[in-house]
């Protein structure tokens, strides 16, 4: 049975507070997670166990709940081709890029959501080009290409690599999933969504997690995995897809702004966040980009 109206409508201030949460928990999980992975976690085998747990959590609570879960041929066909974006390529490289470059960096590179997203929405012709935004994307570009090239640790070149196929795989997945989410219940589709997703990157990476010596990891190591499930997947994932029902996928991307703020403040007050002139350099090129392509949110 398809869902053709969802009976709760939130007002536009609701959304924007679950936009805002949305950014304040994975603002967190970059310098959270971070460390576990220089304490000896395997990204891959973590994408893996991931994305299993997160499957378990929005399933299960789905079922509980009695949500209507998407169960047409079309829908499902459209959830497994958006997993692939949205959970599997996004997911991988994610957790790769993390845990070879810094926390800033990483989280900077991910600013470049809403212009992956404009790009996106143009391609596919949900929006009209328009020059100003143009020239957002260039400056955008500009700030990507110090930060992707010069004299940077050669890990960190390629971690910042695999974030920015993170950027735009995510960017493509916000416009894309859009319509099937004004249509279904957004939890449940969600749930669905990482089902598919949980079988491709076990595909992928699932072969990684007996490499990992789980019950030697420290305590703190397992806060942060259940941190990262909990509030950085299941919870972000879910408050993304209901406001993607409600506002508009550029606005949604545009939130995605507050993380490189929590993420630096949160390491540089640690100490774990090295940043230079060529990192502030970066970002003002990145965030004058994207200020460019938002301005007419």
């Amino acid at each position: 049975m398809r869902v053709k109206r969802f009976d709760l409508v939130p007002r536009r201030n609701l959304s924007i507070v679950a936009l805002l949460g949305v950014q304040i928990l994975f603002g967190l999980h970059y310098p959270i997670i971070k460390p576990a992975f220089d304490a000896g976690l395997d990204p891959g085998a973590w994408a893996a166990v991931r994305a299993i747990c997160a499957t378990f959590i929005l399933l299960s609570s789905a079922y509980l709940l009695r949500l209507p879960f998407p169960n047409t041929f079309r829908d499902l066909k459209t959830l497994a081709a958006l997993a692939t974006l949205g959970v599997v390529v996004n997911q991988i490289s994610f957790v790769f890029g993390l845990s070879l470059t810094t926390p800033g960096y990483s989280s900077l590179i991910n600013l470049t959501i809403p212009v992956t997203t404009l790009v996106c929405a143009w391609l596919f012709r949900f929006e009209r080009p328009s020059l100003v935004r143009g020239c957002g994307i260039i400056l955008a570009a500009i700030g990507l290409g110090f930060m992707l090239t010069g004299p940077l640790k050669p890990e960190w070149q390629t971690g910042n690599l695999f974030t920015l196929v993170n950027a735009l795989s995510f960017g493509c997945f916000l416009v894309m999933s859009r319509p099937l989410y004004q249509r279904i219940h957004p939890y449940s589709a969600t749930a669905v969504l990482f089902g598919f997703g949980t079988i491709g990157t076990l595909l992928l990476v699932g072969w990684r997690i007996p490499l990992v010596d789980w019950l030697t990891l420290p305590g703190w190591v397992w806060a942060a995995m259940a941190y990262t499930i909990i509030g950085a997947t299941v919870a972000t994932y879910s408050l993304t897809a209901f406001t993607l029902r409600h506002m508009e996928s550029s606005i949604v991307g545009f939130f995605i702004f507050f993380q490189p703020i929590i993420a630096t403040g949160v390491s540089a007050l640690t100490g774990t966040e090295p940043l230079n002139s060529k990192f502030f350099m970066a970002s003002l090129f990145v965030i004058a980009g994207v200020i460019l392509v938002l301005r007419r949110v």
